[in-house]
């Protein structure tokens, strides 16, 4: 057992970051044009059920061990450890998938002279050096970044509301087509990208100094973050157009280029840049660490940071060998992972690994009280 201890305020702020992280830049929920602000809201409540009421149970059920350890507990030795080794998989293929995203938005935007492979390199690198260092000391570089991310991001929107590059009536009308489209938009993309992506902290709320903290913090932060997300695809809307929006690959970066304020303040996507690297720096990181902690578990290795430079090399070559193209990545990543892979791990395993620890509960409960009562 890890023990390294993380507070309330670090795990709130690991977690704002995690959701944050490259959600904030791609597209999402615009299949619902001018409601995809509401959409997010949406996919947010089912998010927040989702860790409510299935992910804090399991961990209040299995306070001392991390998802990929209680999995073999209740399934067994070898069913358990090769749903284990899924998740493993799992952790690490996305972890590579948002490494890929990471490279493919800076080559684009500050570096299209420099390969793809050398951007995700140095940040792999990065990482592999600060997880080394131990979870306690990534968690405080995650506080301190959080700041920072906080701070740009509020100056960002009221320089958007100071230039005066909002039209009100790029929103309307609201939900002009009914629920249906803001349903399907919802779910299972916006869902599963990214507040059922929660799931990976099932690995680190053992870590949390105060276990009766886990609910509040966990649904604090996906609400806030949910806020965040709402409010930058509204901001998007209002700024470029529902047809804009749509079919920019980064509208972020688009908005914040409208910027103009007295032909002094202009140009300023560099903001979406800064914002974009801190956040997929932890976003990669935090599923890096999953995959590193995930496979302690599967091989009983006793100090995790020796798995961080070999799991570190295959999140660099799954990022670039996964996709020929940025496209086939993002239509590999929007319509075919959420439903055939993201919804059952997120969702599906949980709840019946979930079901079954209660049923041994209640079963392991009724025994005990049959054999008092024979006594």
């Amino acid at each position: 057992m890890i023990k390294e201890k993380i507070n309330s305020g670090q795990m709130f702020a690991w977690m704002m970051m995690f959701e944050i992280g490259n959600a904030i830049i791609i597209n999402i929920g615009m299949e619902a044009k001018q409601s995809a602000w509401i959409v997010i809201l949406l996919a947010m409540l089912a998010g927040v059920a989702t860790y409510l009421f299935i992910y804090v149970p399991l961990f209040r059920l299995y306070p001392n061990h991390s998802f990929t350890k209680y999995t073999q507990l209740v399934f067994g030795k070898y069913v358990g450890w090769l749903l284990s080794f899924f998740y493993l998989v799992y952790f690490t293929y996305v972890s590579g998938r948002n490494l890929m995203d990471f490279g493919a938005l800076t080559s684009t935007i500050s570096y299209n002279e420099t390969p793809i492979s050398i951007l995700n390199g140095i940040m792999i690198l990065a990482l592999i050096y600060g997880l080394t260092r131990g979870i306690e000391v990534y968690v405080r570089s995650v506080e301190i970044f959080f700041s920072l991310f906080i701070v740009v991001f509020i100056f960002g929107v009221l320089l958007l509301i100071i230039s005066r590059q909002m039209e009100v009536n790029n929103l309307k009308p609201i939900i002009d087509n009914g629920w249906k489209p803001i349903f399907h938009a919802a779910f299972p993309l916006v869902y599963t990208f990214p507040f059922a992506e929660m799931v990976t902290f099932t690995m680190f709320l053992p870590f949390l100094n105060n276990s009766q903290a886990a609910a509040k913090v966990g649904v604090i932060s996906i609400l806030l973050s949910g806020l965040i997300l709402s409010l930058t695809t509204l901001l998007n809307v209002a700024v470029l157009g529902v047809y804009h929006t749509q079919n920019a690959v980064f509208p972020l970066i688009e908005t914040m280029g409208e910027i103009n304020i007295g032909e002094f303040l202009q140009r300023l996507d560099s903001l979406v840049v800064i914002i974009f690297v801190i956040t997929s720096f932890f976003k990669v990181g935090t599923f890096f660490l999953a995959a590193i902690i995930a496979a302690s578990d599967i091989f009983q290795v006793n100090n995790y940071r020796k798995l961080a430079l070999p799991i570190g090399i295959v999140i660099l070559l799954s990022s670039i060998l996964m996709s020929s193209n940025f496209v086939e990545h993002l239509d590999e990543g929007l319509n075919v992972l959420p439903r055939y892979i993201q919804l059952p791990i997120q969702t599906g395993i949980p709840l019946l690994i979930l079901l079954i620890a209660l049923f041994r509960k209640h079963i392991g409960r009724g025994a005990r009280q049959e054999h008092d009562q024979k006594e």
